[in-house]
């Protein structure tokens, strides 16, 4: 019990002042083999009749829009079902064929996220890899990795099965 207490203590001595978490130790995860299960495909955001913001974005979306942004339209980003960050509450976002720049500072994410038009200046596209998310941890990894081994060593948890 005391040596649990005691690993609590580091872990959060080891948190920046505002709350960031460490940073993980590595910032892409290579995969290492065949997974054993298919990623799931990432939710799109729902965007209209949540408020008045979400109103003026899908109208904004709408497909006789001009393209904003790599992203418009494109399916390649959205929530991870059952994939959740428990330091911050939020679900993970997955951005497809894309990384993350080489720091991402804890601030950008609380500031933008989920907003993929904001995190793009972050992003730089690999294919094959995807870029994940919270509001306050970010890690980029091969499409082929299993969840929980993208969630080593962040506060990320695999809900269900």
């Amino acid at each position: 019990e005391r040596a649990k207490m005691a690993g609590e203590r580091e872990a959060a001595q080891e948190a920046a002042a505002c709350g960031a978490p460490a940073r993980p130790s590595t910032a892409y995860v290579a995969a290492e083999s065949t997974p054993d299960k298919p990623v799931p495909a990432p939710v799109p955001p729902p965007f209209a009749g949540d408020s008045l913001a979400g109103d003026l974005l899908a109208e904004v979306t709408k497909d006789d829009a001009p393209a904003l942004a790599p992203f418009k339209g494109s399916g390649s980003h959205g929530f991870v079902p059952d994939f959740h960050c428990v330091g911050c509450d939020m679900q993970v976002l997955r951005v497809e064929n894309h990384v993350w720049s080489d720091e991402v500072a804890y601030m950008f994410l609380r500031n933008n996220y989920p907003n993929v038009m904001r995190l793009r200046t972050q992003l730089r596209p690999q294919q094959g890899s995807c870029a994940y998310c919270c509001q306050c941890s970010s890690r980029a990894a091969d499409k082929s990795v299993a969840l929980e081994t993208v969630a080593d060593g962040l506060r990320w948890r695999v809900l269900a099965e």
